[in-house]
């Protein structure tokens, strides 16, 4: 049986931008709605905020017509800026929200795109990137975190794994991204990394996978290359080993199976591997899911690091380290 996350949101949300005026009993401010629904909305304040305060709201936006004052309370609130804030209304005030709700979904048609965020999804599914916003998006720190982990693409179950002391929070931050359009499930709408290289540079944030490459070897893996690059002993000269040179080959040319020689070594598998031919140039996106898959075998989650594995192939059919990484996911690691 499958295990699913749950959409942590109640109701559907649009990711709208609607002037709102805030009153608090002791403060009042302007700001703007991040996102808007029957039933709540995601709003920055000006500092932090407690769980539970009583607020009363009035939103507005050019294409609808009249205002909206609602009463709410804060249901959540991030500790560190931007002071992100989500209200949830109530009870008296929702059929007021949903009927001008409706009005602002009339008016903007675009931000139908909203109800393709689903309320839950299965741990095996695999996240993307989306291209990043035409205008640089304030993000909270569970939302960058979970944009350094998602990188290139990865599982819902992999996320939980990485994030597991903060995935209460990590769990909302996904489907808030996702409501905004900046993480999607589908391959095909992906971006690349390069993509996201301005964006992350002025958010002063790197992605995990980056940060892997950038360390060190282990000390004992350089000790293995240093002594197979050190040359043979010296000979004393007094002792010679002769042997007949190798007779020339004859008949046509052989040309090895580079696949064939890769999955013949000891612990090497073919095993779900696709191949289909020979050995390409193995592109970006086909080092970057091996690099990711590899990182989750090491940690010991095996489904995860078979879904990026798989991921590897289909951007190298044929290729034999690939595959061989596969045979040993397969086999337990």
């Amino acid at each position: 049986m499958s295990e699913y996350i749950v959409n942590p949101r109640r109701g559907p949300r649009a990711p709208s931008r609607c002037a709102a005026l805030v009153h608090a009993p002791d403060a009042a401010w302007n700001t703007e709605t991040e996102d808007f629904g029957p039933m709540g909305c995601q709003l920055v304040a000006p500092g932090a905020m407690a769980r539970g305060l009583r607020l009363t709201l009035v939103f507005a936006n050019p294409k609808v017509q009249g205002s909206l004052q609602v009463e709410g309370k804060v249901a959540w609130a991030s500790s560190q800026p931007p002071w992100r804030v989500g209200v949830a209304f109530g009870d008296l005030s929702r059929s007021l929200a949903a009927r001008w709700f409706a009005r602002l979904m009339a008016a903007h048609p675009g931000l139908g795109g909203f109800r393709r965020v689903p309320d839950r999804l299965p741990v095996d599914a695999m996240v993307y990137l989306s291209p990043p916003p035409t205008y640089l998006l304030d993000f909270t720190s569970e939302e960058l975190e979970v944009l350094r982990h998602v990188a290139s693409g990865t599982t819902i179950a992999s996320l939980r794994d990485r994030l597991a002391t903060r995935w209460s929070a990590s769990l909302r931050a996904v489907f808030s991204l996702m409501a905004r359009g900046v993480l999607t499930l589908s391959r095909s709408s992906a971006a690349h990394l390069s993509a996201w290289k301005k964006v992350m540079a002025d958010l002063d944030a790197e992605f995990v996978l980056e940060l892997q490459r950038a360390r060190p070897p282990p000390a004992a893996a350089l000790s293995v290359r240093v002594a197979a690059a050190s040359p043979p002993p010296p000979s004393s000269g007094l002792e010679f080993d002769l042997k007949p040179a190798a007779s020339p080959p004859t008949g046509p040319p052989r040309h090895e199976d580079p696949f064939a020689a890769a999955v013949s070594a000891p612990g090497a598998s073919t095993a779900g591997t696709g191949w289909r031919g020979g050995v390409h140039h193995r592109s970006r996106g086909a080092q970057e899911s091996l690099d990711l898959g590899r990182a989750e075998l090491a940690a010991g989650r095996g489904s995860s690091a078979l879904a990026h594995l798989r991921r590897a192939l289909q951007f190298a059919p044929g290729d034999p380290e690939i595959a061989s990484e596969i045979g040993r996911a397969m086999s337990g690691g």
